[in-house]
């Protein structure tokens, strides 16, 4: 006759259900056989599962019951042909963490699923155990909460909370660049607020730029926190590029033109779409209306560059050039070379220095960059980057003019040399 009598009757009455992953743990802990190498004290086997418990998903009153259980073994019980095991009842565990005997059972049947502990049952489903006259567990005897995955998986644990705090730290990291980011927006909004450039586009700009502010600090995932560092660093160099267009200089040997010049700030369109509830695509660095491909060129011939301009007057108004080379044996050649080099450091793209050189010619490039160099040595540029990047456009509209540049930085280092 089959047991099966009743299919929705339970089989085993009065016992405690076993779930799939409380008998996983229950077979993965038969492999136990002693504390782990790397573990010196048992009390290590807790300070690991308390390190782990937020990528495990451990609650405070889970971690109180273990922390309890734990109380009630002896060094002696992690000892390899051993087993720890205490056998407390419901009602004392309740007194002892002033709860209910109903949240103890209930604890107990969550740190079965989480895997912290198993159980033992006796035939009869209560909970007993003895202990010999030196004080050692028989285990035959012994029924209740079997502590032994402590021990089995503490690796497991280690890898965890380990991967935890890396990722904590990678985050902090990842935040405090954003912070920096966020303090040269609100700088460049002050600045555009100062010099009398604040409009409409400036009020969208600060509109737009809360929300990232806003997702910066609540974020805790990784990628988001990546994508939102890289829109940032696209609104700062948004923000640095216009501010460079928009601001016209008195001195007569500034490259963009004098107070009266006229600058091209093509801002009105929507240059970058913010989304920050999902991770957004990575955008150009560079708006779309700021770069179309020129509509005039203004090449700059060689021979008009080596006749018109001394390289030893650049490399003299220029001392982050004179130490790669000589005063008066350098040609524009060697300087063309030598800035194309040093682009990375004045934070120039390489996009935007074989533009140079499209539109200025190789030595136009060079002088073109020499200008830059010199302005942001004098700290009259606060982006050589986004200088650079205005002079270009500049260019492209036939509107950029060297020869005032050259003439000012050789005014600046006394007469014309032999």
């Amino acid at each position: 006759m089959s047991i099966l009598i009743e299919p929705e009757s339970r089989l085993a009455p009065g016992r405690r259900r076993l779930s799939e992953n409380a008998l996983s743990q229950t077979i993965q802990s038969r492999d136990y056989a002693g504390l782990p190498q790397t573990v010196q004290s048992p009390m290590a086997l807790l300070a690991a599962v308390k390190k782990a418990r937020v990528p495990l998903g451990l609650s405070s009153p889970l971690l109180d019951l273990a922390d309890l259980l734990f109380s009630f073994t002896k060094p002696a019980d992690w000892q390899e042909g051993r087993r720890p095991i205490v056998w407390p009842s419901n009602r004392f565990l309740a007194d002892q963490m002033g709860i209910t005997v109903s949240a103890v059972q209930k604890r107990i049947r969550l740190g079965v699923h989480r895997g912290l502990f198993v159980m033992k049952d006796a035939p009869n489903g209560q909970r007993r155990g003895q202990r010999d006259k030196s004080g050692l567990l028989v285990e035959t005897e012994c029924f209740g909460f079997d502590l032994t995955p402590l021990a089995v998986r503490y690796s497991e644990f280690q890898t965890l909370s380990q991967a935890h705090a890396e990722a904590y730290r990678a985050r902090r990291a990842m935040r405090r660049k954003g912070y920096m980011l966020k303090t040269a927006l609100l700088q460049a909004l002050e600045l555009a607020r100062e010099e009398g450039q604040w409009s409409a586009w400036w009020s969208e700009f600060a509109d737009r730029c809360e929300p990232i502010f806003n997702a910066l600090a609540v974020s805790e995932d990784l990628s988001h926190l990546a994508a939102l560092i890289d829109r940032l660093e696209d609104m700062r160099h948004l923000a640095e590029v216009t501010l460079v267009k928009d601001r016209s200089y008195s001195s007569d040997s500034h490259p963009m033109g004098g107070n009266n010049a006229t600058l091209n700030n093509s801002t009105t369109e929507n240059p970058i779409s913010i989304n920050v509830e999902s991770q957004p695509e990575k955008s150009s660095r560079i708006p779309s209306s700021l770069s179309e491909p020129p509509s005039a060129r203004i090449e700059i011939p060689e021979s008009e560059v080596e006749e018109l301009y001394l390289p030893s007057v650049v490399i003299q108004a220029v001392p982050e050039l004179a130490q790669y080379c000589h005063p008066y044996r350098t040609g524009w050649n060697e300087l063309s070379n030598l800035a194309a080099g040093l682009c990375a450091q004045y934070e120039i793209p390489k996009r935007n220095w074989l533009r140079a050189v499209e539109l200025l010619g190789q030595h136009g490039a060079a002088l073109a960059f020499a200008v830059v160099a010199h302005h942001y040595g004098r700290g009259l540029v606060s982006s050589p980057g986004g200088y650079f990047h205005a002079m270009l456009e500049r260019a492209a509209e036939g509107k950029l003019d060297l020869s005032r540049a050259y003439y000012g930085m050789r005014s600046r280092i006394g007469p014309k040399p032999r």
